[in-house]
């Protein structure tokens, strides 16, 4: 079937079709971010099923199944269980829950070191936006924040932001998670720094050229973004690619740079001209 022009409400109907769909189903996503893909890959196609074939491939890519998740009920007990034992209990549930996901499970080694080279340089922040911030608040027993901090969490998946203002909550910080797609809504709150760990690269997939626009939008002065310095198969170094890909996108901009490596993972400081 050829397009020809394709109507809101029929976006709207092929919107509610995948969420509905077995995949997605249970995942509860942002409707606004699956019609920005088809608004966005319309243009590009001419047969209806090779943009449905797009889109759900982008949506693949966004989400993310492959990367693990755990069982979100289940871990909601367990760190509440753990919270009435021991913060030794705590860690353990946590390391458990940083594991079921591969990002940060790879980062999981070495997490100790990982904050510790990132605060010696920007200090100890009193806020944070954490973006597409995955299952990453789960190392806040390790990060050895301020209790005061305030810390804004930023994910696409419901079940994932409920899990950790739960963990927010029991460790008396605010719940300060959100569900919110940061690309179509980045956020405006200002903070000392954002956290963008493994996920620029996700981001140019999605739509070339975004990450440009979305960095200059963010109130921080401090950004935070890594690379991994591999693919996830281990095959095939990955450090040119993602620095390259770095210094395209802050290219012309009057902010400072520096870059360090943390085991294997990529780290670039950039401190914006505000």
């Amino acid at each position: 079937m050829r397009i020809s022009q394709i109507s809101n409400e029929v976006i709207l109907q092929y919107v509610k079709e995948i969420l509905n769909s077995p995949k997605y189903r249970s995942i509860d996503i942002p409707e606004d971010l699956i019609e920005s893909l088809y608004l966005q890959e319309e243009p590009h196609h001419k047969r209806l099923q090779d943009l449905h074939k797009a889109v759900r491939k982008k949506l693949h890519n966004i989400v993310a199944p492959y990367l693990g998740d755990p069982d979100y009920k289940q871990a909601s007990i367990d760190i509440t269980n753990a919270f009435n034992l021991n913060q030794e209990a705590v860690r353990t549930v946590c390391t458990d829950i940083l594991n079921s996901h591969a990002s940060t499970k790879e980062r999981q080694p070495f997490l100790g070191k990982f904050y510790k080279e990132i605060f010696l340089r920007i200090g100890k922040p009193q806020s944070i936006l954490d973006l597409a911030c995955g299952l990453h608040p789960f190392g806040l027993p390790w990060m050895e924040l301020d209790q005061q901090c305030q810390y804004y969490a930023f994910d696409i998946v419901k079940e994932r932001i409920d899990l950790i203002n739960t963990f927010f909550s029991l460790s008396n910080r605010k719940p300060l998670a959100n569900q919110q797609d940061i690309l179509l809504h980045p956020p405006q709150i200002k903070a000392d720094v954002a956290f963008f760990f493994k996920e620029a690269h996700r981001f140019e997939q999605r739509h070339r050229g975004c990450n440009r626009n979305f960095w200059q939008s963010l109130p921080v002065k401090h950004l935070l973004v890594s690379l991994p310095t591999t693919s996830m198969s281990l095959r095939h170094n990955k450090v040119d690619q993602h620095r390259r890909l770095v210094y395209e996108i802050i290219q012309g901009l009057e902010w400072t740079v520096e870059e360090f490596q943390v085991e294997n993972e990529l780290i670039f400081w950039l401190q914006k001209d505000l």
